[in-house]
């Protein structure tokens, strides 16, 4: 096993290690991992609390699933959400304590009823296993941030100041959580909040791995009136995810403003 951390901004290594791997011990070089990193980067090494000594699972089976199956979790394309659902669902079978697993599979499952297959089964896995997510960790981000996705959906008619209260609460719990920015910049801008919306759109963007904007914000910039900047963010959006529906639905949307003003 070869962990590096890398400078971006510098443009150089900061530290390399490499370690054997023990697949019964998956673990095992964890805090040695972390004690590399803080000294790196000159931060105090905090003692892990309670919490955090069961946020993964143990079993590396169990670990190696959940890892595979995140990995597609934000994807749009309908064979890589069911195997990703497929992968979590393994995962939780072999360890049910593993509350990470169980809310990025309720995730899942709600993007899957919301935009492919809107079948019962899908929103009763969604509240099954956010519910038992939050019940494991009261305190796990990623628990919360399940269920502002639940929240914000057809089967709970969009409720905008539930999902809201949610998405800030994971929040206040861990700040690189670059999905509940946008997640929370698209409601925002849902209910009117353009400004807002954009200015929790740029948050996200230090979190973000490639350090970019979500494209998501193109919808703030539609509604805004901010055509020529819209039609930019789209261009992105269909050039990085050509078969990304909100893509699409915008790239319309912007033709037919187009149309109608006299544009070519």
């Amino acid at each position: 096993m070869s962990v590096e951390l890398f400078d971006s901004h510098l443009q150089s290594r900061r530290f390399v290690t490499k370690s054997v791997l023990d697949i019964n011990r998956p673990f095992e070089h964890v805090h040695d991992i972390a004690r590399h990193t803080a000294k790196a980067l000159k931060r105090p090494l905090r003692n892990p609390t309670p919490q955090s000594c069961v946020r993964f699972s143990r079993d590396a089976l169990a670990y190696g699933e959940f890892i595979q199956g995140y990995r597609d979790s934000y994807t749009g394309d309908p064979r890589l959400l069911e195997d990703s659902a497929r992968q979590m669902m393994n995962a939780v079978a072999r360890d049910p304590l593993f509350a990470v697993a169980h809310a990025i599979l309720s995730f899942v499952c709600t993007k899957l009823r919301f935009e492919i297959d809107p079948s019962r089964s899908w929103l009763e896995k969604t509240e099954f296993h956010c519910q038992r997510a939050l019940e494991l960790d009261p305190a796990l981000p990623e628990g919360h941030v399940a269920k502002a996705v639940l929240f914000w959906g057809l089967s709970k008619n969009f409720q905008h100041i539930e999902a809201i209260s949610e998405l800030k609460r994971a929040l206040s719990l861990q700040k690189n959580l670059p999905h509940a920015y946008s997640r929370l910049g698209t409601i925002l801008a849902h209910i009117g909040l353009l400004d807002h919306s954009r200015a929790m759109f740029e948050r996200g963007r230090p979190f973000d791995p490639g350090k970019t904007i979500s494209h998501s914000i193109a919808q703030a910039y539609l509604w805004s009136g901010e055509y020529e900047v819209a039609l930019d963010e789209v261009e992105k959006w269909r050039a990085d995810d050509p078969t990304n529906k909100y893509a699409i639905h915008f790239a319309l949307d912007l033709a037919i403003l187009n149309r109608r003003m006299g544009r070519s």
